[in-house]
């Protein structure tokens, strides 16, 4: 078991090396889950409060999400991305690269674990499929589940809850346009107007 002195210093080394308070509230976060006494999760409780007042002279809001990340309310996404592609090494690289490159597009979109609702997800895909083909977003939940299905595996969202990105159906055509606007429908039908030459 570490000694509250050794988690200090452990998260004192991911504040210097990487400089993202989001990272360290997940150092946070750890070290409080695994002390074994009432006594450390306190001390690094009142550790975290303290990193949460220094970023609050900056932003009241980075601070408030300190501590939601701290005390495992919120779930970040984005820090979790490279050892869930560590955790699908059995892959082929450019797999991978596509996997990461669809999920960076769900963190931009998503930035906590608690908001992958189904309805959330189901509006983000209703979206999707206005702007690209059904294969394509097919492909992006594909990667969506993987990486679903290793927050799961590491206990960031119930292993029990459904996962948001299952029981989507396409066009077998795979190809969706986005309807004109009623204003494009005029002008198109004033511009087969113009110079309209009866057929012979």
């Amino acid at each position: 078991m570490l000694i509250v002195g050794e988690w200090k210093a452990q998260i004192a080394l991911v504040r210097g090396t990487l400089d993202n308070s989001t990272i360290e509230a997940l150092g946070f976060n750890r070290a409080i889950k695994q002390t074994e006494t009432i006594d450390d999760q306190e001390a690094l409780i009142f550790l975290a409060d303290d990193r949460a007042e220094e970023l609050a002279k900056k932003s009241d809001d980075d601070a408030k999400d300190f501590m939601s990340v701290a005390m495992g309310k919120k779930t970040p996404l984005e820090p979790l991305l490279d050892d869930w592609i560590l955790s699908i090494s059995h892959l082929k690289p450019k797999t991978r690269v596509m996997f990461r490159s669809d999920a960076e597009s769900l963190v931009k979109r998503f930035k906590h674990a608690e908001n992958l609702t189904k309805r959330a997800v189901r509006i983000w895909v209703n979206e999707l499929t206005l702007e690209k083909s059904s294969g394509t977003v097919k492909k992006l939940l594909t990667a969506c589940s993987s990486f679903w299905k290793f927050l799961q595996s590491r206990d960031y969202v119930d292993i029990e809850k459904e996962s948001p990105f299952h029981g989507f159906k396409f066009k077998s055509d795979g190809i969706h346009y986005k309807p004109f606007d009623p204003e494009d429908v005029v002008k198109l039908v004033e511009l087969a107007d113009v110079d309209d030459k009866p057929l012979a």
